[in-house]
């Protein structure tokens, strides 16, 4: 019976990691984590057609337009694809040289080389989706009280789809 509204990051690490992406990730995370938690959708394309459609980027207060949410979002993916993990502090380093090389359920190859930023971040985009982590391993789900409030822990999860 109770809202999900985002308080903060679990760790310094993490939220600083995001932040080095841009400043307002962790909300626009949170919006995306809350999103699959309400059951709307697993598949980023899903999460960001329902954020279109109900223009819910306003809500973050942030001055943002749907193109600039789904930027971020593209950046973030591409930060992850390259290497960035909420777990050890990141510097904005990526660990991929060239390019990605996708092998297609045909079993087609195809290369998307580095300075093809915008077609990388579209493949990412349209293949990826949230999932829930283990709860043991993360705790995740676990209901817990700071000065009075009651808080859940929720995970960040994303996997190629």
């Amino acid at each position: 019976g109770g809202i999900l509204k985002f308080h903060k990051f679990g760790t310094e690490v993490s939220r600083s990691n995001v932040q080095f992406i841009d400043s307002q990730m962790p909300e626009i995370l949170a919006m995306l984590v809350k999103l699959f938690q309400e059951k709307i959708g697993t598949k980023i394309t899903e999460l960001l057609k329902f954020i279109k459609d109900n223009e819910l980027y306003k809500e973050l207060k942030i001055g943002l337009n749907y193109q600039q949410f789904e930027y971020k979002v593209q950046h973030f993916l591409i930060a992850c694809a390259m290497g960035m993990t909420l777990g050890k502090p990141w510097k904005g380093q990526h660990h991929i040289n060239g390019g990605f090389l996708i092998v297609k359920e045909t079993g087609d190859l195809a290369c998307l080389h580095l300075y093809e930023m915008e077609a990388i971040g579209k493949y990412l985009v349209e293949n990826s989706k949230l999932e829930t982590p283990s709860t043991k391993r993360h705790f995740f789900g676990d209901l817990f009280s700071e000065n009075g409030d009651l808080f859940i822990k929720l995970n960040l999860q994303v996997r190629f789809t």
